[in-house]
């Protein structure tokens, strides 16, 4: 594929123009040879895409995605095209969760999250989407074109792999001579260097004392969720935060330090609160709650994180890419603020619209007036009745 990069730079050039149609021609010449880069399908699925040839788009996605995976570009419009068709926005909020979790600091997906997660009228959110919030198409990379390689070359490069493969047996085979003779010492030295590990990994409490030494620890006449009056006021919060993280009473923790990231904090603060919430979300055993629906809904921002038990019964399910979706209606929750969005990776699980399920998840609603929505853990049939 000699001339292959020439002529995407031209195509690039074309689309940059919304020239699509143009720009057809020429990407349809460049993936007649079937190239192995992904962006060139990606390139030819935007120009069809905005030429009206919807049908073809979808599987140039696919091409793209069997070439490499976890292709931003690709994932984005594929993440688009959901977006715009989809009947509701579950699935959609759903496969933007799976590339926040590849990408977490993705500019495009992070605003993308922010539109739907602060839009009620999905419908209208659909209608007025474009395509450049959601997607970007990136300039055409730099190592697209191929050199044709003289045969003397290729006996060169052959015959210098040929001696970097043999220098690479030969050290492996020293270092498996090595580690067998040396396997006691080396076993005891990674024990230790663990234990270390660990013990740096938990924070130390006693240092973190909101004190002089942190500066002015609130920031008065700033507009913010919760206010603090004063320094001790903060201080006591802080503290009670560490002592329940002592005690491993993490959710009551999580309310502290959330409300101490929401509130006129100073950045020192702020930094130490987080630091202390990252400890807690990275812990996979925790002890689940079960906090009020009806506390957590009035204040969603304090609640972050925390690990919740809940019962409810199952509705709008929807099973897709080895993931189910489904609202629960809290049957004994005020009936305005009555329904959570639930988020499974487990997709094996039995449940219908209308069963009597409890599922045990992270509460990750972080915005006051959105869906609020678990991520769960477990989901299973209830037993007992009770919905709370």
């Amino acid at each position: 594929m000699k001339e292959a990069h020439p002529l995407v730079n031209d195509a690039y050039r074309l689309i940059r123009k919304k020239r699509y149609r143009d720009a057809v021609p020429v990407l349809e010449k460049v993936t007649s040879s079937r190239p192995s880069e992904p962006y060139f399908y990606f390139l030819l699925a935007c120009a069809y895409l905005h030429s009206g040839e919807l049908a073809r788009v979808e599987l140039l996605v696919k091409r793209a995605r069997s070439l490499r995976q976890d292709y931003l570009p690709a994932l984005r419009l594929e993440a688009f095209l959901l977006l715009k068709s989809s009947a509701d926005a579950g699935p959609v909020i759903s496969r933007y969760l799976d590339i926040a979790q590849r990408y977490p600091n993705d500019r495009i997906v992070k605003r993308a999250m922010e539109a739907l997660r602060g839009e009620n009228d999905f419908p209208a959110l659909q209608r007025s989407a474009r395509f450049a919030h959601y997607v970007d198409i990136p300039s055409p990379p730099k190592n697209g074109s191929r050199k044709v390689t003289r045969p003397h070359h290729r006996i060169r490069a052959r015959l210098r792999l040929i001696l970097l493969i043999t220098g690479a047996i030969m050290t492996a085979a020293l270092l498996a001579i090595l580690v067998y003779h040396y396997r006691v010492e080396i076993r005891e030295l990674v024990a230790a260097r663990l234990k270390d590990k660990t013990a740096a990994s938990v924070p130390d409490y006693d240092r973190m004392v909101p004190d002089r030494t942190w500066g002015e620890l609130v920031e008065k006449g700033k507009k913010t969720e919760y206010v603090y009056s004063n320094a001790e006021e903060l201080a006591r919060d802080f503290n009670a935060a560490r002592r329940f993280m002592k005690d491993e009473r993490y959710n009551d923790a999580l309310q502290k330090l959330n409300r101490l990231l929401n509130a006129n904090s100073s950045p020192v603060v702020k930094e130490k609160a987080e630091f202390l919430r990252s400890f807690i979300l990275a812990q996979d055993e925790r002890v689940p709650e079960r906090l009020s629906f009806a506390e957590v809904a009035a204040k969603p921002l304090l609640y972050h994180g925390c690990m919740v038990t809940w019962n409810g019964v199952v509705a709008d399910l929807k099973r897709k890419d080895e993931k189910m979706i489904f609202s629960m209606l809290m049957q004994k929750a005020p009936p305005a603020n009555g329904i959570v969005d639930v988020y499974s990776p487990e997709n094996a699980i039995t449940v219908r619209d209308g069963d009597a399920v409890e599922v045990t998840g992270l509460f990750m609603s972080a915005a006051q007036e959105t869906r609020l929505y678990v991520e769960a853990r477990s989901v299973k049939a209830d037993m007992t009745g009770n919905n709370r």
